[in-house]
């Protein structure tokens, strides 16, 4: 009895605890100066912002730049609630401190219909569930670009790290001047005084650091001068004269280049590569083949002086495939197994409001369509491509990723060292659309950069091997059934799709400690359906996650490139009832 009731006192310690974290505020975002990385003349002020000797305001960059504009949007953010020019904000890439982990993006990922998220609409429930997940987001702290969310992520942080800076200068030259904090003000990257006695930022940075601000207030939008206001985006100059460095572009010294050719077949691995014709070449070094990592298929890899000279040698190799044990897939045979599974089982409902089969029974007319859409792949304008070079311990990286953390994760991993021996570089990505939320490319460089003795390798894709090893937008099929009144008014829809669910799969390969079930309600999968914003009294919108043996990944706009535009019907059928006529606004459904 003394044993089950010392378990139950644990037990409840344990609940209230739990209930005690939830309550409580995220642990702030603000981070210590420590987070900033080491630059002589820069001197930080929290995880976010230094100051440089001339006054340059230096802004961590936690994001990836891959034509969407983001590192101008942050760093307008920053030089709003800093009061200075945009052009005297200067990049610096992010550590790998939690608080730059995306929160708004995990957050994003709860399956909320929009009935549910309007402004008024917005209950208790629902706040509390994004409470919580934003809390274990924070804690979880996975640096990731993606979901259109870094400015929605970034707006509190950054602008909060921005203002306590300013704060900071302003009682550091209020205790310098000995004057008081209501008689100075900050513009233009000048803290002056009502006197007129000015000094910039670098010169008040030192005193700064020590300073713990009173108040630290935000912006007013009334005070808003650059948010929200057209801005000259800070990497034009350099894409349109030809001066801006992609991964591609990366030329470390002793570079040598690599072209990789993966299984053809899926799941296959090589039973024999003969390679002395391809060594035989002028210009060719060596070849490496590697395991299944990453994600990715098996293959190998052949390193010469130039990328040409590389893809001389694989089409040289003389390579046999032996398939897996699973049966390779089969787009009829997924497509007909897809259709079955509508048959057979019920999948989750995403969303119910009314009763779709009173409504269906009492209409004039019922509707049905049957829709597919195939796998895609990213088909990047920069295929996929990674520089490693192992040597002395430790690993360096130059990768074209929109998961920093994770890539250096498994570039530890494949190099057998630390996460701290491992330094990643990212340059401007040329296109990403989700591709680059793999790193199944960086694993593989690694692991042909271990065979060069020490010499950095650039391995990169065939546009071929590319298209044909990419983690593709799933296939899906859909049932559409919709009941028309007389009158012409649609009564009830009620949707039901299949096709695999995104976030397990990449769960699987990217952060395998934290896997998913394979079942799970994945909203990325089911956005665009689900969620529709139409106002029919009667509706049913559920999905069926199911598994078909293709490597699937997140493709630009996720669920909704195919739900909300099914871009072929494999079948329409119209049931009229008895003396009922085709309304127009029936035929348009």
């Amino acid at each position: 009895m003394r044993r089950r009731n010392w378990i139950l006192s644990a037990a409840g310690a344990a609940g209230t605890l739990v209930v005690g974290w939830c309550l409580m505020p995220a642990r702030s975002r603000l981070g210590s100066p420590g987070a900033m990385l080491p630059t002589q003349g820069d001197v930080a002020l929290n995880g976010w912002i230094k100051i440089a000797a001339d006054g340059t305001v230096v802004l961590a960059m936690p994001r990836s730049e891959m034509g969407q504009g983001v590192h101008t949007a942050l760093a307008m953010l920053a030089a709003e609630e800093l009061d200075l020019p945009l052009e005297r904000v200067r990049l610096e890439q992010a550590g790998a401190d939690r608080i730059y982990g995306n929160v708004a993006m995990i957050v994003a990922g709860l399956p909320v219909h929009p009935s549910e998220s309007e402004p008024g609409a917005r209950t208790a429930r629902l706040r509390a569930a994004e409470w919580i997940i934003g809390k274990i987001a924070r804690e979880l702290g996975i640096i990731a670009t993606g979901g259109s969310s870094s400015v929605a992520d970034a707006w509190q942080p950054v602008r909060l790290a921005a203002a306590t800076a300013r704060a900071q200068l302003l009682a550091a030259a209020s205790a310098r001047w000995q004057v008081p904090l209501e008689e100075l003000s900050a513009h233009d990257g000048l803290v002056t005084s009502a006197s007129g006695r000015t000094a910039h930022y670098g010169e008040l940075a030192g005193a700064a650091a020590g300073v713990a601000p009173a108040e630290v207030r935000l912006k007013e939008r009334s005070q808003w001068r650059l948010i929200g206001r057209p801005a000259r985006r800070s990497d034009s100059a350099a894409k349109v004269d030809g001066s801006a460095q992609y991964s591609a572009d990366m030329r470390p010294a002793g570079l040598l280049f690599a072209a990789v050719c993966q299984s053809p077949i899926l799941g296959a691995t090589a039973i024999s590569i003969d390679a002395n014709e391809a060594l035989a070449l002028p210009g060719v070094h060596r070849l490496v083949a590697f395991d299944a990592m990453g994600g990715a298929s098996a293959g190998f890899a052949v390193v010469g002086i130039s990328t040409w000279h590389a893809l001389r040698g694989v089409a040289a190799v003389k390579a046999q495939w032996q398939p897996g044990a699973a049966a390779a897939p089969d787009t009829r045979r997924i497509a007909s197994a897809l259709d079955t599974a509508l048959d057979q089982n019920e999948g989750h409902v995403f969303y119910e409001r009314g009763d779709t089969a009173k409504a269906q029974a009492k209409a004039a007319r019922l509707i049905s369509a049957s829709y597919s859409a195939p796998y895609l792949a990213h088909a990047t304008m920069e295929p996929t491509n990674c520089t490693a070079r192992v040597h002395d311990g430790r690993v360096d990286i130059w990768a074209p990723t929109q998961v920093p953390q994770i890539a250096r994760a498994i570039a530890a991993k494949v190099a057998g060292v630390d996460i701290d021996r491992v330094q990643l570089h990212l340059p401007f990505l040329g296109g990403g659309f989700g591709r680059r939320l793999e790193v199944d490319f960086v694993a593989q460089a690694v692991r042909v950069a271990m065979a060069c003795e020490g010499r950095p390798v650039q391995l990169m894709a065939s546009r071929e091997e590319d298209m044909a090893h990419d983690f593709y937008r799933p296939m899906q099929v859909a049932r559409l059934h919709a009941g028309v009144d007389a009158d012409g008014t649609v009564s009830s829809l009620h949707i039901k799709s299949a096709g695999d669910a995104i976030n397990p799969r990449w769960m699987e390969r990217s952060m395998p400690a934290l896997s998913l079930p394979v079942d799970m309600a994945d909203k990325a999968t089911a956005e665009g359906l689900y969620d529709l914003p139409y106002a029919i009294a009667n509706q049913r919108m559920v999905h069926l996650a199911t598994r078909m043996g293709v490597p699937v990944g997140f493709w630009r706009s996720v669920g909704h490139s195919h739900n909300a535009f099914f871009p072929k019907p494999l079948s329409t059928n119209w049931q009229a009832r008895p003396a009922r006529t085709r309304s127009p606004c029936a035929a348009r459904c």
